[in-house]
């Protein structure tokens, strides 16, 4: 379900708090996932989690500006196209 493109945003933020991390992994990298959601996976103990918000172009830029700061994110962060320009110059 939450990888289905189609799956309805509130069912997404249910499926954010999930306890099996497969199924945080896919919301975190879905593309109509919740800003609400992706601020609280940004935060998720499961590296992979992270690596999915980091890389979802519906992440907001104050959450891309905080996974910027973890070395193991920072490529996939700067790669996003959503990341302000601002926020670019900082991470480099």
């Amino acid at each position: 379900m939450a990888g289905n493109n189609s799956t309805p945003p509130i069912a997404l933020e249910t499926l954010a708090q999930d306890l099996t991390a497969p199924v945080r992994r896919g919301v975190a990298s879905h593309p109509a996932c919740p800003s609400g959601a992706l601020e609280m996976l940004a935060q998720d103990r499961d590296w992979a989690v992270r690596l999915g918000v980091a890389g979802n172009l519906s992440t907001p830029p104050d959450v891309l500006g905080r996974l910027l700061q973890d070395p193991a994110l920072a490529k996939v962060v700067a790669d996003n196209p959503s990341l302000p320009a601002e926020l670019e110059r900082c991470g480099s």
